[in-house]
């Protein structure tokens, strides 16, 4: 009885050990964003009002998953460009998804 439950052991033993093991692929590096082009002090008002309701859309949506909203104003753009990249690699945005968040809230503050 002790052999064949050793044998059993055994067995699984090689059969787990060579099991076909997936090995995680590095991840990509994130691709910067697109700063929008705009003059020192100006507000972006040729900002699409279909773009600017999804960019803010895809901000309320998003990250409201795991923090509360503030407020787009509540901080200047050179402020704000850290911070949207760091949340862009957490909540896992595409580079087209965070321009629109970017513009949303570059249309309601100041640089």
């Amino acid at each position: 009885m002790k052999s064949k439950i050793f044998g059993l052991l055994a067995l699984t033993i090689v059969a787990v050990s060579c099991a076909s093991k997936k090995v995680a692929s590095p991840p990509e590096p994130p691709k910067p964003i697109v700063a929008a082009v705009q003059k020192p002090g100006m507000v972006d008002t040729k900002i699409n009002p279909v773009a600017r309701l999804s960019g803010k859309t895809l901000y309320e949506s998003n990250c409201a998953k795991c923090h509360t909203l503030h407020n787009p104003a509540e901080f200047t753009q050179q402020r704000w460009n850290p911070i949207l990249l760091k949340m862009q690699r957490k909540a896992q945005l595409g580079d087209d998804q965070m321009i629109a968040i970017k513009d949303y809230i570059f249309s309601l503050t100041k640089e």
